[in-house]
């Protein structure tokens, strides 16, 4: 009899996180074990048994009597034989749930399997409310020309649920593997050659001169279309190459690649050693003019050091993830004609890359020159360094987070592959919002200062729980990356979309949804707010990252708002009126942002790192906080008090030892006169240290107005 011998690959639901890492907001989870079993022995045509194992750790919360579900899934490629693929029924702490199905690989490659586990429903919406909230979302996306240019339309899940656990495994295959989009083609008479080509190890590059061009000047240049091109040359046999560089996005929509490095190679009729003769950049098209007056060239376009400017690393993977193999870079693209005679238009079908497991890296190679053009252009004095991304296309093992590597000791990014859940967030390379937060991260490091605690779980509407973290430094680390995507941009929102492009995280800064820090973690499905806000906060809201998220915005943003209501129920604060002020925007902001020291007598405290020390930092810096400032930041629960004189939020003795001290012993003075002025005279002085006494030991009235 044979011993089938299996292969149990476990991943325990309890994650432990260096210290170096920053990932991005996550839906809740709950305390589980989750595994993924399978034979082991993968080749094509061959059956292998999955099965997905799942235990509870802990009881559901549960606020209605709908049954969790569960899913296996299978990636593209893998025929489900036989078996039921999900599960119904309600979970119970520590009992071992399992769902097993017979697979058949149809072709070789790397696969993914994976399951998920959805409990505590949320909201079963109906047709009319699923109808109603893609009409709304479809009336946004008109907006926003980019979406609408990329045929974005909104689309929900039926039902949404608390709590949401996934793991997945890559499986590799032995046998034919599909012929990758490169092959040798005769165009118009032409012989062509162009697809993907690949370096064992990182390429060399800086050994290639940046373009001496001004980045600002350049941005500005390919805004009007007015990009630098070369001039056609003085020899006889001189003569131009052109076209559009391109990839089909995950919804099968055409994008160009701007900004995109292309080196022009030659080589002589018998040699075989390619000769770089320059390098040169896509514009806002993606279109480029070369120049060359040798019959045997290569165009190489790289999905790093777009436009000349350092701005992205290597794009890469290493066989053995990130802590072993050779990281070799596989995202460049070549195009090869076999002789050229003369003026030539390459054409599109060689120049536009099909396979999402290579247009995705020039997807992130975009996003995050767009970001870098915008971190640039506001710092003005020094452009950010370069980045090193990780992702592997497969490889949803890893979760896509800030810090996890360093390369040259600067910390890098990685950007989870793809999981074949449809409720899982893989697939990152696709959603700027994503990418572009971790890219918010990086520039933190590079202009200002990461604080110690900052690292593990997080969510947008409620405190971090973890051993270790430091709640406020977290909240601020968080919340500065949110808003950081979101100003590049101008859109407020944050969006995460699963593999069928179904949004399963979506935050609007501007109404805001959720309207944190008012309402109980439970109370917002990550789409939508289900219940009105209540009148005071929830959570203490230099806790939560949301509450840092949406002040910043407000003071960034053009637009004044005012609470946001549905009938008689508020469901969003809002006291944002500062669109005449000076200070409204990115300017003020990032002068705090890089520029305030509130330690200067610590030398490895340099920057702000909670938004105690951003509101310090703003009256530092010489802006107001009192007035339209102070009404923002009290609008998101970011309480400046009366009468707090020492400015923790909270009115009690120290507050009246600091008030002493500062008007007998000339000690430091507070934050502003609002919150040393108790009795709302329009001064600091001793009736104002009676006041606080009364209202701390003897039930005395509060200062009133509360709120500064």
């Amino acid at each position: 009899m044979s011993v089938r011998i299996f292969i149990e690959a476990v991943i325990i639901g309890i994650f432990c996180f260096s210290s170096a890492i920053a990932t991005k907001p996550q839906k809740r989870s709950l305390n589980m074990e989750t595994a993924i079993v399978q034979d082991g022995n993968w080749e094509v045509g061959k059956e292998n048994t999955v099965t997905f194992k799942f235990k509870p750790l802990q009881d559901v919360p549960r606020k209605t009597k709908h049954p969790d579900e569960a899913q296996i899934y299978i990636d593209s490629g893998l025929v489900l034989v036989s078996g039921l693929p999900s599960w119904s029924g309600f979970l119970e702490k520590g009992k071992e749930y399992n769902i097993t199905v017979v697979v058949r690989p149809s072709y070789g490659g790397k696969f993914v399997l994976g399951g998920g586990v959805d409990a505590s429903l949320a909201k079963i919406y109906t047709d009319e409310e699923l109808r109603k909230m893609e009409e709304e979302y479809d009336k946004k996306i008109e907006q926003i020309p980019e979406f609408k240019k990329m045929g974005m339309r909104g689309k929900f899940p039926k039902k949404t649920f608390f709590y949401h656990n996934d793991i997945s495994t890559v499986v590799d295959v032995r046998g034919e593997i599909p012929a990758p989009d490169t092959a040798w083609q005769i165009i118009d008479g032409v012989k062509w050659r162009s697809g993907p080509s690949y370096s064992p190890v990182p390429v060399d590059i800086d050994g290639l001169a940046p373009l001496k061009v001004d980045t600002l000047k350049k941005i500005e240049q390919e805004k009007s279309k007015e990009t630098i091109k070369p001039e056609r040359s003085e020899r006889s046999d001189g003569f131009f190459i052109t076209g559009r560089f391109r990839y089909v996005n995950n919804l099968g929509i055409i994008e160009p690649v701007k900004n995109c490095q292309v080196l022009l190679y030659h080589r002589g009729i018998f040699d075989t050693t390619w000769v770089l003769d320059y390098p040169d950049v896509t514009d806002d098209t993606g279109g480029f003019i070369l120049i060359t007056g040798f019959p045997k060239v290569k165009l190489e376009f790289r999905s790093f050091n777009g436009a000349g400017i350092k701005a992205v690393g290597l794009i890469f993977k290493t066989d053995g993830h990130l802590d072993g193999g050779d990281p070799r870079n596989f995202h460049v693209w070549t195009v090869t004609p076999d002789s050229l005679t003369g003026d030539t238009q390459v054409p599109d079908v060689l120049t536009t890359i099909t396979n999402p497991d290579i247009a995705g890296a020039f997807r992130l190679a975009n996003n995050i020159l767009t970001g870098y053009n915008y971190a640039y252009a506001v710092n003005v004095d020094s452009a950010p360094s370069l980045v090193h991304v990780y992702w592997d296309p497969v490889d949803a093992s890893v979760i896509t987070s800030y810090g996890g590597f360093t390369i040259g000791g600067k910390a890098g990014i990685i950007i989870q592959g793809r999981l074949v859940a449809p409720l899982g967030s893989g697939r990152d390379e696709w959603d700027r919002e994503v990418v572009l937060h971790e890219y918010g991260h990086f520039i933190m490091d590079e202009f200002a200062e990461r604080a110690d605690g900052t690292f593990g779980p997080h969510v947008y509407h409620a405190p971090p729980s973890q051993p270790n973290q430091i709640d406020g430094r977290l909240a601020y680390f968080e919340g500065w990356a949110h808003f950081f995507q979101a100003a590049v941009w101008g859109v407020p929102t944050l969006e995460d979309r699963n593999n069928n492009n179904v949004l399963i995280i979506k935050i609007d800064l501007e109404r805001p949804e959720p309207d944190v820090p008012y309402i109980d973690s439970l109370d917002f499905d990550d789409k939508e707010q289900l219940v009105p806000s209540e009148t005071q906060p929830v959570y203490f809201a230099y806790d939560v990252e949301g509450s840092v998220t949406e002040t910043l915005w407000d003071i960034f943003d053009l637009s004044n708002d005012d609470n946001y209501f549905i009938g008689p129920n508020l469901y969003g604060h809002n006291n944002d009126h500062n669109q005449n002020d000076s200070w409204r925007g990115i300017t003020a902001i990032w002068n705090v942002f890089r520029n305030y020291d509130p330690a200067p007598a610590d030398p490895g405290h340099n920057n702000v790192w909670d938004f105690f020390e951003f509101i310090r930092g703003w009256g530092a810096r010489g802006y107001p906080i009192i007035g339209h400032f102070a009404d923002i930041c009290n609008s998101h629960g970011l309480y400046i008090k009366r009468g707090d004189a020492n400015f923790d939020t909270k009115i009690l003795l120290p507050d009246i030892v600091y008030l002493t001290a500062y008007i007998f012993n000339n000690g430091p003075a507070p934050l502003t006169v609002c919150n040393g002025d108790a009795t709302n005279d329009g001064i600091i002085n001793l009736p104002d240290v009676i006041h606080l006494v009364n209202y701390v030991f003897k039930a005395g009235p509060a200062p009133n107005p509360p709120l500064c």
